[in-house]
């Protein structure tokens, strides 16, 4: 039998207590001893790229902690071919082949520990094959370079705002370049026991454990990506009601950037998976999302502010609605009418199809106008709407509505926004209800806009708060369905009722000078927004 050298620094290096807790596979069987010993009772160890045996210990086996091996079995130094079961020729029986024609004969109870120890050791011994320690280089440098690559202290986040998307994408690059680049020469490190201990062993350990980078990295980029996805979808599903809550340019300045942000994490989400799995054939998602954004942003970024919306009067009859110096006036008379003429219609009508409901008065409709009864008659001066009263009494002011801002204000009877094409009755101080009608400059029409019944819908990802509110009195919001105004060549402003729409109390404004399109539909409105407020039980 050809005998292998026992190093004694090796064998002081392998004592049992330090090398316990970094063991593979261990077991009690018995060695055939040299000299015709016969077979010896071994507890054997497999520590990395070594195959260490004791004489049993007094506890289980085990050997004590300041115990050193009786021989060890260097795995880099067997052959793959030869270390096998051998039961053919002895039962209960395998052999572990040193390349210098050594072979060690070990025995064990049962053919199923040999083959969970055999598969271990072949496996060991095939991953050693060609792999030395000289071949390694300068380890401790290496170490150094890769733990300032990937610090065990490295924190990933789980979640990145659109402005460090960036960043993280360059810094999870830089991680999986180095990653890939290092990993292989540290399953190198890891097969040997006289590199890999102490710190060694410790990042050795913890990169490859459950919070080393690889698996921290996947967890990071799982977290981080899919709430991007979450939130360029729910913009998406959101984005097309926008519009519904939001009228000026200050309105839309946040929902804008949170757009931009929405195109930011696309870009971020298809350039991280290009760089940071470069393996990976990759075809760029969210395409559509990121056109219909683009157009959404456009289309926001046209929406007018508040200080620019203005009325131009020119001292005709055109009534104006278009931006410029808000120097109009003119005045408004409100007149009744017999029903046939308030479900009438004129020569911009032709949305309305129902025979019943519409009804042309070309050639009378200035004979018609002439036996209208007066009722009242309000005029609009420099930006002014103001009912004419003769001796105005103490009352007065509350017809007095004043524009500023996109907005006609009195104090009572509220608020009402205009926009250029969404006409918006509120009173935020006494009632979430609202009254708003959309002007369709091809029908001429203000046409009434009903609330939606809605029993919940999704998060909205807009910072504004919510205009939801419950109304301050608690009770139920009126469900009148408002009749729509349409507006006639000869400067008439008609009710147009169809289907549940309410009758008005009047059906016919007249208009002379240059007045603005909202201060009309005002008008016509009141005694619907009175009404409104006392049935909530609002005084007004």
């Amino acid at each position: 039998m050809v005998k292998v050298e026992r190093k004694k620094e090796l064998l002081k290096w392998f004592s049992f207590g330090r090398i316990k807790s970094d063991i593979s596979y261990s077991s009690l069987m018995k060695k055939a001893g040299g000299n015709g010993k016969g077979y010896l009772d071994r507890f054997f160890v497999l520590h990395r790229n070594y195959i260490l045996y004791f004489k049993p210990g007094k506890t289980d086996s085990r050997p004590e902690d300041e115990q050193e091996p009786q021989g060890y079995i260097n795995l880099g130094e067997c052959t793959l071919e030869d270390t096998k079961s051998i039961f053919k020729t002895m039962p209960l029986t395998f052999q572990i082949s040193h390349k210098c024609g050594r072979n060690y004969l070990i025995k064990a109870k049962d053919e199923k520990i040999i083959e969970q120890f055999l598969l271990l050791i072949r496996q060991r011994i095939k991953s050693l094959i060609g792999l030395s320690i000289s071949a390694l280089g300068n380890t401790e440098e290496k170490m150094k370079i890769i733990s300032d690559l990937l610090p065990r202290s490295m924190k990933l986040p789980d979640r990145v705002k659109p402005e460090g998307a960036t960043t993280w994408i360059c810094k999870m690059s830089a991680y999986y370049e180095a990653y890939r680049e290092w990993s292989p020469f540290l399953n190198k490190i890891e097969q040997f026991s006289e590199i890999c201990y102490g710190t060694t062993k410790e990042y050795v350990d913890w990169f490859g454990g459950p919070e080393g980078p690889r698996l921290s990295m996947i967890r990071c980029e799982e977290i981080v990506l899919d709430n991007w996805i979450e939130y360029i979808k729910k913009t998406f599903a959101e984005i097309s009601t926008y519009e519904e809550t939001r009228f000026f340019a200050e309105d839309y300045q946040d929902i804008i950037k949170h757009i931009k942000n929405m195109i930011i994490l696309i870009d971020g989400y298809n350039m991280y998976m290009r760089q940071c799995h470069p393996t990976v054939k990759y075809v760029d998602k969210y395409l559509e999302e990121k056109q219909v954004f683009k157009q959404h942003i456009d289309q926001f970024q046209l929406v007018p502010s508040k200080s620019n919306i203005h009325f131009r009067g020119n001292g005709t009859d055109q009534p104006l609605f278009i931006e410029g110096f808000i120097k109009a006036s003119g005045k408004i008379k409100i007149t009744n009418n017999d029903d046939s003429h308030r479900r009438g219609s004129d020569s911009f009508s032709d949305q309305y199809t129902d025979d019943d409901e519409k009804q042309h008065h070309h050639s009378n409709t200035a004979a018609v106008v002439e036996e209208k009864e007066l009722v009242e008659e309000w005029k609009f001066s420099t930006s002014r709407l103001t009912r004419i009263d003769n001796g105005r009494d103490e009352d007065s002011s509350l017809y007095d509505w004043e524009f500023i801002n996109g907005h006609f204000e009195n104090e009572r009877l509220g608020s009402v926004l205009w926009n250029y094409k969404t006409w918006l009755w509120s009173h935020p101080s006494k009632t979430d209800y609202k009254i708003r009608f959309d002007w369709d400059p091809i029908s001429h029409s203000f046409v009434y806009n009903q609330p939606k019944i809605t029993t919940g819908g999704p998060i909205s990802i807009s910072i504004q708060p919510s205009l939801n509110k419950l109304s301050i009195t608690k009770k139920p919001h009126p469900a009148t369905v408002y009749a729509d105004w349409r507006l006639s060549k000869n400067f008439i402003l008609h009710s147009v009722v169809i289907g549940n729409k309410t009758e008005p109390l009047f059906s016919n404004l007249e208009v002379s000078g240059a007045v603005p399109l909202p201060a009309i539909l005002i008008i016509a409105m009141i005694p619907h927004i009175k009404e409104s407020l006392e049935d909530l039980g609002i005084q007004i």
